[in-house]
């Protein structure tokens, strides 16, 4: 079930969240009459006033950060389960005839299921701590996850004022109805870890892991998490192009999850920050630190290409170069060593930021996230001290995309051109033109990307002007 603002809306609708969404009192309708001739709107002004799908999705996103800040992860799938977005598999369970809910229903028609929820603290993420060693230290904080997890299950006590409730009514059921003469009590569970992606058609696959994993404790030391399952280890660090792996699969699947994860951590982050940002901050730094060039970079300053298993001439070249371009620059996040400058011309060409990095980077996160029983705060222990610098920089001021940086600049005087293709067909030219400046011009492998080249090209020409 795909996820969009429409159908959020519509959920919100079919709940009645509508309902009590309004900002007007409603106003009497005056004494004198009221010319509805030639009118097209299909309800009245006065007492009545249209809310857009747009809002009703923007409000039940917003309980569902509600629910989430108060009721934890587990009680935002709750709600989301009882808007009907299907997040958590269901069971209908039959109660029997001697249930105190059956016997004191008998006569009671079906209503509108609302699921309990447990509310409990909100859960923090954890902040970064230093650690002198590697050893056991994911076995021993996974447990006391999972006493945890086990004390937020245990089921809610209901007094007798409850209009449904019953004592030991479980956490995340819903009302119980009537079908074909059985009441039937539906219970939300809990998503169960995928298996382990090692495949057993071979002789001795673990042997043959733990040899193609050879040297790779070093991988794990710097992530500070020791992989119970080995084998998603091998997966998050397999391109398509690496035939020689028969174990798992490629890293896509992982790279999708762990985009999500990283996505959900870093928004998570933010909004905690004590320094309060605004939602349109939020939404900029989490657009400048959630994005393929922070995570390559990321990828190559903590040395995750060198355990990279792919079999790509094309991709082993992007990867010397972007990797050498780093190195020389100390491993910069700063956009202005991404360029390639020719001597006869104001002309730089972006350097290629192999997206296969970046997404190595997300995938080891969701490898993390599925060894460690599927936990957040696993994940976030880890890379909270691969990006902990990027993440307090980014968030005392937010970087500007250099185009925006550009425009603030010379509001009046830069007037991008248009794209013009080159003659290999694969890039794109981008010239801008600053009034009394000169003129720069980018290249890219698409309009987006050479526009940014040519105004980062103009930024630097600017500095260093004005610095004389």
């Amino acid at each position: 079930m795909y996820l969009s603002q429409t159908r959020i809306g519509r959920t919100g609708i079919l709940q009645g969240i509508h309902y009590f969404q309004s900002d007007t009192q409603e106003q009497p309708v005056g004494d004198g009459p009221v010319d509805s001739a030639g009118c097209f709107i299909p309800y009245n002004l006065i007492t009545q006033h249209s809310i857009p799908d747009k809002s009703i999705a923007d409000c039940v996103e917003a309980l569902i950060g509600a629910y989430l800040l108060e009721c934890g992860p587990r009680g935002a799938l709750l709600f989301m389960s009882w808007l009907g977005i299907r997040v958590l598999p269901r069971h209908d369970l039959p109660l029997p005839e001697n249930h105190p809910y059956v016997v004191a229903h008998k006569d009671d028609r079906e209503d509108a299921p609302t699921p309990v929820i447990e509310k409990s603290p909100s859960p923090r993420l954890p902040k970064r701590e230093p650690r002198d060693s590697d050893s056991d230290w994911s076995d021993e904080e996974e447990e006391d996850e999972e006493e945890d997890v086990e004390e937020q299950c245990v089921p809610q006590e209901l007094g007798p004022e409850e209009e449904w409730g019953w004592p030991g009514r479980p956490v995340g059921s819903l009302k119980p109805y009537l079908r074909a003469g059985t009441w039937y009590q539906p219970i939300f569970g809990a998503l169960k870890a995928p298996p382990s992606p090692l495949l057993r058609y071979i002789e001795d696959p673990e042997g043959e892991l733990e040899q193609m994993l050879s040297g790779y404790e070093a991988l794990e030391r710097t992530l500070q998490y020791r992989f119970r399952d080995r084998a998603l280890l091998l997966q998050a660090l397999t391109h398509a192009s690496h035939q020689r792996n028969r174990l798992t699969d490629c890293y896509q699947r992982l790279e999708f999850l762990g985009d999500a994860i990283l996505d959900y951590l870093i928004t998570r982050h933010l909004y905690e920050d004590a320094r309060r940002h605004s939602p349109g901050a939020l939404t900029d730094l989490r657009s400048a630190l959630v994005n393929n060039t922070i995570f390559a970079t990321l990828a190559a300053r903590h040395g995750f290409h060198k355990y990279f298993r792919h079999m790509s001439p094309g991709l082993n070249e992007v990867l010397t170069k972007y990797v050498k371009i780093q190195e020389e620059n100390g491993h910069s996040i700063s956009e202005e060593h991404y360029l390639i400058h020719e001597d006869e011309m104001e002309q730089a060409e972006d350097v290629e930021v192999p997206k296969a990095l970046g997404d190595l980077f997300e995938s080891v996160a969701g490898a993390i996230f599925l060894d460690s029983g599927m936990s957040l705060d696993a994940v976030w222990r880890s890379y909270v001290r691969l990006m902990g610098a990027e993440l307090e920089a980014f968030s005392a001021a937010a970087p500007k995309s250099p185009v925006r940086e550009l425009l603030e600049a010379e509001p009046d005087t830069a007037k991008f051109g248009k794209p013009e293709r080159l003659a290999d067909g694969r890039r794109v030219r981008v010239c801008v033109e600053v009034f009394g400046r000169g003129t720069f011009k980018g290249v890219g492998r698409n309009y987006r990307i050479a526009k940014g080249t040519a105004a980062r090209c103009a930024l630097r020409h600017l500095k260093i002007h004005r610095a004389r």
